[in-house]
């Protein structure tokens, strides 16, 4: 069962409230939220914070579910904090302080954020009880994966995992890769049983950096080359989202070509920015350029998206879009082309 192996350090799962500052790991094994989830597995019964899965299910498309539902290992989520380096359109300021710093200066009109500016900014490296209950939760875990914000950004996660470090363990990040880890990183990353980096690339070129604005294409590529030679581990995960989509097709092509399986999820909040509120062209186009041999969850998510499209969401984004670029002077999306140029 993916809950009950899973021990998260956010309160931001709409079932657990549970956080470490202020719960241990033997609270959280305890937790009545915990065996009530364990009732539902062995009700076949599904609880409202997995609905998220049990959509996705119902269309056809593979869940985060499906994918670790034989998954013997336990795992350890940790999300250090929303400090962040990208202003994402799909992000959120619990997230991201950079999304954070844009909400405050101009409200999102169309409220897609939950109206949420004023987010504490958090890092779990500021929390003494919170780093001393991952520390025993790390004893019981054989995988720990961190998740931010960025993780990369505070080098303060170098002294923790210094100390958890050992030989039957592995560790994974989600990262943009816009900053490599330290020196002294990369040599604590050698005491581990495997290391892997998932890297979050939505697009190629001035796409990518107009959708996570504030980081450079070309360093995420250098940086990415650099890992592979390193011998760390590396996927490519792209958010499949209404601005992204004619990129697609050169996105998986790019990233093929040098070898890599990019796993694709489709967006589902802010709800404005769903694949299929692209217009409808943009979808059809989309799927035709695909190679036969693409992944077939990102055909069928294509074809849902063009399935269920809605021309009046799809006017509600380019409104969106309009306030998005106000915020990107340098470059800007192209409603009409469906692309991203130079700006003035």
């Amino acid at each position: 069962m993916l809950e009950e192996n899973i021990f998260r350090t956010e309160a931001d799962d709409p079932g657990s409230k549970m956080d470490t500052k202020d719960h241990s790991f033997k609270d959280f094994l305890e937790s009545g939220w915990r065996q009530e989830l364990i009732s539902h597995e062995e009700a076949g019964t599904w609880p409202e914070q997995c609905r998220g899965c049990l959509d996705i299910e119902t269309t056809g498309l593979k869940s985060y579910r499906l994918e670790v539902i034989n998954d013997k290992h336990r795992h350890l989520h940790v999300q250090t904090g929303n400090i962040c380096d990208s202003d994402c359109v799909m992000c959120g300021p619990q997230w991201s302080t950079k999304v954070m710093s844009r909400l405050k200066m101009k409200p999102d009109p169309e409220k897609q954020y939950l109206g949420k500016t004023n987010v504490p900014v958090r890092s779990i490296w500021n929390e003494p009880a919170s780093i001393e209950n991952l520390r025993e939760a790390a004893k019981w875990t054989d995988h720990i994966h961190f998740g931010g914000g960025e993780p990369l950004i505070d080098k303060r996660i170098w002294d923790f995992i210094e100390t958890i470090a050992r030989s039957d363990l592995s560790i994974s990040f989600v990262t943009n890769l816009n900053t490599l880890p330290s020196a002294r990183g990369f040599e604590l990353l050698k005491s581990f049983k495997n290391v892997g980096m998932n890297v979050s690339i939505d697009a190629t070129g001035r796409l990518y950096e107009w959708i996570r604005h504030g980081l450079s294409y070309k360093r995420v590529m250098t940086n990415l080359a650099t890992i592979k030679t390193m011998g760390i581990g590396a996927a490519i995960n792209c958010e499949v989202q209404a601005h992204n989509v004619a990129n697609i097709p050169a996105h998986h092509s790019v990233f093929s070509g040098l070898g890599f399986l990019p796993d694709y999820y489709f967006v589902d909040r802010p709800k404005l920015l769903q694949a299929s509120n692209a217009p409808k062209h943009v979808i059809e186009r989309a799927i035709e350029l695909l190679p036969k041999n693409v992944n077939e969850q990102l055909l069928l998510g294509l074809r849902y998206s063009l399935k269920k499209h809605d021309p009046q969401m799809s006017a509600r984004l380019m409104k969106h879009t309009e306030y998005l670029n106000f915020h990107r002077k340098d470059l800007r999306f192209d409603c009409d082309a469906w692309e991203v140029f130079l700006g003035a």
